[in-house]
């Protein structure tokens, strides 16, 4: 259904673009899960956070459904600390392949001992509505902005984007990587 949606909403986008999102920080000031308790009792989280540009099934659920979280870049995985500044690039290409909307996905996790618990899914939307540079010269930032979390707490991961137009012969073939066994048993 939304793509649906997408569809009358976003112009379609068919050439060779290099995507470039900034996974700025971690903003979880009361040091909570998912569930709104806090990660530890006695400490502080402990995060790990990975991150993927979903450019073929954006509005897909987090997981087997879209990307498995196997391959999924770690950008930050540390100890003691609820709100982590992370600063770090993530790139993806798309070679000639149409699109509408992109899902800058981010994931965190606080680490337990015997399991981790889930600090929250952030799906970061980039639309058509603003076409890509011509160049990586030309190409700017946009502004650093939110992404909240699929539970709806307080948390969130800030970022920010370019994204740019490449020749043919410099676009890296990528995909979401999903095997034939991917959303059948996948954890959320």
């Amino acid at each position: 259904m939304q793509d649906a949606q997408d569809a009358q909403r976003y112009p379609l986008i068919k050439d060779y673009i290099r995507i470039e999102a900034n996974i700025l920080r971690l903003d979880n000031p009361r040091g909570i899960s998912h569930t709104g308790l806090p990660c530890d009792i006695t400490d502080q989280c402990d995060p790990k956070v990975i991150a993927f540009i979903d450019t073929e099934k954006p509005n897909h659920d987090f997981g087997g459904d879209s990307v498995p979280y196997r391959n999924w870049f770690t950008l930050y995985d540390g100890n003691n600390i609820n709100s982590p500044e992370i600063n770090k690039i993530i790139t993806r290409d798309v070679c000639g392949q149409a699109f509408r909307k992109v899902n800058v996905r981010v994931r965190a996790i606080d680490k337990d001992m015997f399991n981790d618990d889930k600090i929250d899914n952030f799906a970061c939307f980039l639309t058509s509505d603003y076409p890509p540079a011509q160049n990586e010269n030309s190409a700017q930032w946009s502004a650093e902005f939110p992404c909240y979390g699929e539970d709806k707490s307080a948390i969130r991961v800030w970022i920010q984007y370019r994204w740019y137009l490449i020749p043919e012969s410099q676009c890296k073939i990528s995909s979401n990587g999903r095997g034939w066994m991917d959303g059948w048993f996948s954890r959320r």
